[in-house]
């Protein structure tokens, strides 16, 4: 009885070690074709934690299947907004420990250009720091973030408010978002053959050690 209460409990114990297991997953969607202001070229990427590589560059799936308005990666003073999606994870989520949201673009200029996360204001993108329009990278924390929205909805909705300054000069800053990488780890749910695997060894060391006390 008391060796079968100790095979349970090592049980437990090896499926709370494989369900604590962190899983990194990115998914990033951009404009391609930087070298024009006025077209875009959209392209997205998904990167699991094992490696696998998926590329989709179809404009009309992406615009689609992530909400991206006709404002992304091109060069306008207009609302710019999309959707990150994480249902296709795999092995599936059960809960997020962080979550990175990465933005690059160009021309952002006075410090007015403020980004939306579910309707939450999660900061503005970084200034180029000068008259002249350049490239700018702006990375936000997890802590900026609901991470619970995302798992709840499956998603999370970008949006960035360009004009969002005051006075008159705010409706004339142009600027183009080209790139949004949102990376998550999270903890997953273990696959069916980890577990089958894992359980069957130790099932059998269970019973050579019974039939070796016999």
């Amino acid at each position: 009885m008391k060796s079968a209460v100790c095979f349970l409990l090592i049980l437990l114990i090896s499926y709370t070690n494989v369900s604590a297991t962190p899983i990194t997953a990115t998914e990033i969607i951009e404009d391609i074709r930087t070298s024009s202001l006025f077209n875009r070229d959209l392209n997205r990427i998904r990167l699991d934690n094992n490696g696998l590589l998926i590329v989709e560059s179809s404009d009309s799936i992406i615009t689609s299947q992530n909400n991206v308005n006709n404002n992304f990666g091109t060069y306008n003073n207009g609302r710019v907004s999309y959707r990150h999606l994480v249902n296709w994870l795999s092995p599936t989520y059960v809960s997020f420990v962080s979550a990175t949201l990465t933005i690059k673009a160009f021309g952002i200029d006075g410090g007015n250009d403020i980004v939306f996360a579910d309707l939450v204001n999660i900061g503005s993108l970084n200034n180029d720091g000068t008259l002249l329009e350049r490239f700018t990278t702006t990375i936000f924390p997890s802590g900026a973030m609901t991470l619970n929205t995302i798992f709840v909805n499956g998603y999370l909705d970008i949006t960035i408010n360009k004009n969002n300054g005051t006075g008159g000069l705010a409706a004339l800053d142009f600027s183009s978002i080209y790139s949004s990488n949102l990376t998550v780890t999270y903890q997953a749910v273990p696959e069916p053959a980890s577990l089958i695997l894992m359980t069957s060894g130790l099932l059998g060391c269970y019973i050579r050690r019974k039939s070796i006390v016999r």
